[in-house]
């Protein structure tokens, strides 16, 4: 009897440090999806009715406002972070009571909050475009605990593992940090103005063989581009995401769980094929600001103009739904439970 409980004890154990999978409830027909105006104010859109139930959520939450345009949000495991880069800060709220349970303040130093991954359950990492470090930041204390060298002006960050990778645009490279130590131990070199790093829903293959996708602007002499880019820096697939006489911003991208990537510019949004890299499609000819992926319900949820969102099928950009808004949008996030 007591080996069968050492047993059991020790299942137990191992499951609670292996790695987060996720469950989403795909039966609850009613969600919401949140989206920021340039105020700071967060509205409430109860789904799928498309109804703005709130204007101000946060403030009817919290009895206080942002005062600041929230222009990114992430979503990691209980908590919702907001970027405010205006106020130099990140909001931490938590996703279910939409209370506010910290924050991460850069006003000191005016670092602007440009990016954020996360690399286990108590440390994740911030980017500062107006810099040349990124932040190490502690989830637990909502502390900041050091600045860790970085590239020039690093816009973007994402993580595999204990590797933390930093897309810096103003030299064309990206950094790999080893999270153990907070110390680079590679640096790439990436087509011109690299904007956009994401990490490939491919948490099911070996860390080793894991990937990222990295967008870039491109500049006069070279269009935008998107490729892909594996754990050791190797980057294959490069494609131009060009229309004729004229350049393509990339704004935004989404990845799927069908290994599609989908990229907002100004013009269009455009549909990658992770599996066979060639050429991206012009998926729809109208410009999308934003566009986030909803995985629980396999939904692209796009910004078309600042007071216009889409709901979307990720295969064909059919429109299922659309929200109109009074004030201009500046992010968006819906929230997988």
């Amino acid at each position: 009897m007591t080996k069968r409980i050492i047993y059991c004890l020790c299942i137990l154990f191992l499951s609670a440090c292996g790695k987060d999978i996720p469950v989403y409830n795909t039966t609850d027909q009613n969600y919401s999806i949140y989206l920021s105006d340039s105020t700071g104010n967060i509205a409430r859109v109860t789904m799928p009715d498309a109804r703005i139930a709130d204007n101000n959520y946060y403030f009817t939450v919290n009895n206080d406002n942002i005062n600041g345009a929230v222009t990114w949000m992430k979503e990691f495991r209980d908590n919702i972070y907001l970027g405010i880069p205006s106020q130099y800060k990140v909001i931490v709220i938590n996703k279910f009571s939409f209370k506010k349970v910290g924050q991460f303040d850069f006003s000191v130093s005016q670092r602007i909050p440009t990016d954020m991954a996360f690399v286990n359950a108590t440390n994740g990492y911030i980017a500062h475009e107006n810099d040349s470090t990124i932040s190490l930041v502690d989830l637990y204390t909502f502390t900041v605990a050091r600045s860790v060298p970085s590239g020039k002006n690093p816009i973007a960050v994402a993580a595999i593992e204990q590797q933390v990778f930093v897309a810096c645009k103003g030299d064309n490279t990206v950094c790999r940090i080893d999270s153990r130590t907070n110390s680079i131990v590679a640096r790439y070199s990436t087509p011109p103005m690299p904007a956009l790093l994401n990490n490939i829903q491919d948490d099911n293959v070996a860390a080793e063989k894991r990937r990222l996708l990295l967008v870039c602007q491109g500049n006069d002499a070279q269009p935008a581009s998107v490729s892909l880019m594996d754990i050791n820096g190797g980057i294959t697939g490069t494609q131009n995401i060009n229309l004729a006489g004229g350049k393509e911003i990339p704004r935004a991208v989404a990845i799927t769980t069908t290994d599609f990537a989908f990229i907002a510019t100004q013009t269009s949004v455009w549909r990658y094929d992770i599996r066979k890299p060639e050429a991206p499609r012009r998926l729809s000819p109208s410009a999308a600001q934003d566009i986030y992926y909803n995985i629980r319900r396999n939904e692209l949820i796009v910004q078309r103009t600042p007071n216009l969102v889409q709901i979307a099928q990720s295969n064909d950009m059919k429109v299922l739904s659309s929200i109109s808004t009074t004030s201009p949008v500046q992010a968006l996030i819906e929230i997988n439970d």
